[in-house]
């Protein structure tokens, strides 16, 4: 069985991403005003990042370092495909050979 990310444990309860995102910062004492007063930033546009309404990778990658998590799990609905190709790059040697490949 595969492992469950922290944002999966959250969303378990039925809500969205943003929702679950949300909790797991207010479980750590950070709202998304404070994101916003960080990043000197609009809360709604912090928000509508938040909810996956609109797209900026300065405010996904706060929200990320705030949970301690990577990018990836915190957003996997904009960076599952980055960690498939991280995961998919493991197993290849640096010289760039297929090792599997006979010669």
């Amino acid at each position: 069985m595969a492992s469950r990310t922290p944002l999966d444990k959250a969303q378990s309860r039925p809500r969205t991403r943003g929702e679950a995102r949300r909790d797991l910062l207010r479980d750590r004492g950070i709202s998304l005003s404070d994101v916003a007063r960080d990043l000197g930033k609009n809360l709604s546009v912090i928000s509508r990042v938040n909810r996956g309404q609109r797209r900026s990778r300065t405010i996904e990658r706060a929200i990320a370092e705030r949970l301690g998590l990577p990018l990836t799990e915190v957003f996997p609905e904009w960076y599952a495909d980055e960690a498939k190709a991280v995961c998919g790059r493991a197993g290849r040697s640096r010289g760039g050979a297929d090792p599997t490949t006979s010669q």
